[in-house]
């Protein structure tokens, strides 16, 4: 007989964001790929495996008794809600991606059901388990580029703001700052540590839609220092994720690897950040969690909290908390 327990999984979502966990469950022989769930038809990613079971809906998945231990919500954010409740009220733990919501209220109503259900909620967040941002923390809090200065993050994805659901606004929250504004939060925090406050200096739509398509963002981090964020849709930056400015040197996360300089020397830390490798290290964290009788709190509605503050910042032309 077996030791390994297993856990059935589905996945709610089979656009973009789902790609890198349908490959990172590979890894983990205890958890079983269930069951998926989209509205569309997508016969590329519903013929997984043969014993993989394909809903329309959560409701429809619910109703064929298909009640999965775990469910990974990669679907538009402003459905996270309506997805989110009845798999909490039917005893399943959630991974989301990020943003939790598209709204504070919602976010806040997610994590609450949660906590009163005593079911576990994670919100999605990569950078945070990346191996070349975690390496780059050891080596600052290390000393190894003097005292931090600050940390400059840039994120980009070449997309047309005038398709698909990330051009309503309904249904994505916002644009570039909306959908790659949390990872950039996830990248600075883990870095530099909590937000104090935020505002957004630049909110651009060159593309001449409803939603910002690039916009710069300045994080206050009390003592420990500031960082700049660059979110992008109109073009694929070749910048690091990260630069983290020392007073004696500097440290580069880019997508290959992270390299620590000092004055004329260089160091490979890591490899690059890898989503794939992330996304295992999530999945392994989502297992820790539901063996601890008391998980850490989920980050995802205060995310939500600095999403909504910056927007507010620019119309108030002024720092704002969460």
């Amino acid at each position: 007989m077996s030791a390994v327990v297993q856990k059935e999984v589905a996945i709610l979502g089979l656009g973009e964001a789902s790609e890198p966990y349908l490959s990172a469950l590979e890894a983990f022989p205890e958890l079983h790929l269930a069951a998926v769930v989209d509205p569309e038809e997508r016969p590329s990613k519903l013929t997984v495996s043969e014993d993989v079971r394909a809903f329309r809906s959560v409701e429809q998945m619910l109703h064929n008794r298909c009640v999965p231990d775990l469910a990974v919500i990669c679907a538009p954010p402003a459905t996270h809600l309506d997805l989110a409740l009845p798999l909490l009220h039917s005893g399943v733990d959630l991974l989301i991606e990020s943003p939790l919501a598209t709204t504070p209220e919602d976010a806040d109503c997610i994590d609450a059901t949660a906590e009163r259900l005593n079911r576990l909620l994670v919100t999605a967040a990569p950078f945070r388990a990346s191996l070349a941002v975690l390496e780059a923390k050891v080596a600052i809090a290390g000393g190894r580029i003097g005292k931090l200065l600050g940390v400059e993050a840039v994120l980009s994805a070449k997309r047309d703001a005038r398709q698909g659901w990330r051009s309503d606004p309904m249904m994505s929250g916002g644009g570039a700052w909306m959908d790659l504004g949390p990872g950039a939060l996830d990248v600075v925090e883990a870095l530099i540590g909590p937000i104090e406050r935020i505002r957004m200096l630049e909110c651009r739509q060159d593309q001449g839609s409803g939603v910002e398509d690039e916009a710069v963002v300045e994080t206050d981090h009390g003592s420990r220092g500031s960082s700049r964020l660059l979110l992008s849709w109109n073009k694929e930056f070749t910048e690091p994720i990260a630069r983290c400015v020392g007073a004696s040197g500097e440290i580069l996360i880019g997508w290959s690897q992270a390299v620590l300089r000092t004055g004329d020397r260089e160091e490979v830390l890591s490899s690059g950040h890898d989503q794939i490798t992330a996304c295992r290290a999530l999945l392994a964290g989502v297992l820790s969690r539901r063996l601890s009788p008391e998980p850490p709190p989920d980050h995802g509605a205060l995310a939500v909290s600095w999403i909504h503050a910056a927007y507010r910042s620019l119309r108030d032309k002024a720092w704002q908390e969460a």
